[in-house]
């Protein structure tokens, strides 16, 4: 918009808001009164459509502030009278669940208990089949040694183990010997075992009995077999 007779902005601002078609007399109709009047009304209704979008914000805000606000106090005093309303059912849930805690732990301890009586019995009945086993080998090898004692006891009694063979090792002299195997050991030690119960038979008749003639066959049939299988 050009500026005539020096005239400034303010001035145009302050006919605007006084007198606009004076305004417009004096700018030469240029712009026109309705071009002028439209624009006037266009700017209002603009300023006012600004406005009311503002206003509509601030309100937004502020209701949505109250709402919340009411929706945070309802929902306090909603669960304040709903815990007062349930005050004897949280009761009942304190008192089932301990309840039930406990019947588990007594069932867990009762468990436990058993577990470990279990395995206490199962430690004890392991150390008891391994002191039986230890005592079943040492009387085995009890047995074996009294066995290779008698053994060796006939061995050298028929003078079939020299004494002092083997660098004093007896128990391998004698099994070097041929009483050391069980087949031959057996025979001739039931021979043997023979020989001296016929001569204690002997002995023991000749003490108590008058007979000597009856034991006069027995004698030289036991001297005969001590000869033939122990010799």
């Amino acid at each position: 918009m050009p500026l005539y007779l020096g005239l400034t902005w303010s001035i145009f601002v302050v006919l605007v808001f006084v007198d606009y078609k004076l305004l417009c007399a004096r700018l030469g109709n240029e712009p026109a009164v309705h071009a002028l009047e439209w624009n006037v009304g266009e700017i209002a209704r603009r300023i006012y459509k600004l406005q009311c979008a503002f206003a509509t914000r601030i309100q937004k805000i502020f209701r949505g502030l109250l709402g919340r606000n009411f929706i945070r106090l309802y929902r306090r005093e909603r669960a304040r009278l709903w815990r007062i309303q349930a005050a004897g059912t949280f009761m009942i849930q304190r008192t089932y669940r301990g309840w039930v805690f406990r019947m588990r732990f007594r069932r867990h301890r009762e468990k436990r208990a058993k577990s470990k009586l279990m395995q206490m019995y199962l430690s004890e009945r392991k150390d008891q089949k391994v002191a039986a086993r230890k005592r079943e080998q040492r009387r085995v090898l009890m047995q074996r040694y009294k066995k290779q004692r008698k053994e060796e006891v006939s061995a050298r009694f028929t003078g079939k183990s020299p004494f002092g063979a083997a660098n004093g090792r007896k128990m391998k002299a004698f099994s070097l010997t041929e009483y050391g195997k069980c087949t031959r050991f057996w025979l001739v030690g039931l021979l043997v075992l023979f020989v001296f119960f016929c001569l204690r038979l002997l002995f023991f008749s000749a003490k108590h009995s008058s007979s000597w003639f009856a034991l006069s066959g027995l004698c030289p049939r036991a001297l005969v077999l001590y000869i033939v299988y122990c010799v």
